[in-house]
């Protein structure tokens, strides 16, 4: 089924489902995946094809939001709705994606929320975003544990620090993160483990207190040699991480390996137009 109708005729299916079921039940959270446009990409690539399929996915978004704003307007509910993609679409044809380029790291997160922040807005997210910006929103407390693990920030509420960079030379790490909330402090955790992988909580080591202003950090690491560390810095109001290798053929008093967060700044598209019932999303636009 070169049309891949048999596809068409699932999404058409599931968003069916999806709205009879936020209408009559409202579940805390729903997860939707529809599947039509990424198997007419692969097969048309950029073509007459693949736009039709986008119109489709519009008005089943549409049909999704009406199921939403029902809730909304009749139960008094606050809702939020994320809608991202997981890849773009290499450059010559618009087909795959398993190439490096621009165009396929390149990925969109729209939402109806009218509480976005400055990092929503102004810098480079990603899909990472979502889970942290979900618990946010529905106030669910992620144990500092699992927190310091946590690629993402979220994309609503302040936000306390992003874009966390981690050098490795000898001895030293220099520590460094942009203040998007000037406001407390930045404690620096480290750890030369990775047991998380298994389950296991990783012993973090308390390695400094300093204002948020303070920007950038030298820390001596000479108690701690390793040849991997993990650093986790906890704002008032988020935490980020960074990971850092030394290459096997340095020593611990020599050489340098740098780890950083290369900001892909791009002017912010709505690129479904203004879907959910006519409505303009926010939308942001990031490189992964």
């Amino acid at each position: 089924d070169k049309k891949s109708r048999y596809i068409y005729n699932i999404d058409q299916r599931v968003t069916d489902e999806t709205t009879e079921c936020i209408r009559t039940h409202a579940p805390d959270l729903s997860w939707v995946y529809l599947q039509y446009t990424d198997d007419i990409g692969h097969y048309f690539g950029d073509s007459q094809q693949f736009s039709q399929s986008i119109t489709y996915l519009d008005d089943q978004i549409g049909r999704i939001w009406k199921a939403v704003d029902y809730r909304i307007k009749y139960h008094k509910e606050d809702w939020l709705v994320i809608i991202t993609t997981d890849h773009g679409r290499d450059p010559r044809t618009g087909q795959s994606h398993s190439g490096q380029s621009v165009r396929e790291r390149t990925t969109w997160i729209l939402t109806n929320s009218q509480e976005t922040n400055d990092y929503f807005r102004d810098y480079q997210c990603g899909i990472v975003d979502i889970l942290p910006t979900i618990t946010r929103f529905m106030n669910i407390t992620i144990p500092i544990e699992s927190e310091r693990e946590l690629d993402g920030i979220p994309l609503i509420g302040k936000v306390s620090l992003i874009e966390s960079n981690v050098s490795l030379h000898g001895n030293q790490l220099t520590i460094s993160w942009t203040v998007l909330h000037n406001t407390g402090n930045v404690t620096i955790w480290l750890s030369t483990s990775n047991l998380f992988k298994k389950g296991i909580i990783d012993n973090y080591k308390l390695i400094d207190i300093v204002s948020i202003d303070k920007k950038i950090v030298i820390i001596d690491i000479k108690k701690y040699p390793s040849d991997f560390y993990k650093i986790a810095l906890e704002g008032q109001y988020n935490t980020v991480n960074k990971w850092v290798y030394r290459p096997r053929h340095q020593n611990k008093t020599s050489g340098k390996i740098s780890t950083s967060s290369s900001v892909y700044n791009t002017t912010k598209k709505t690129l479904l137009g203004r879907i959910l019932q006519k409505e303009p999303l926010t939308s942001s636009k990031n490189s992964t």
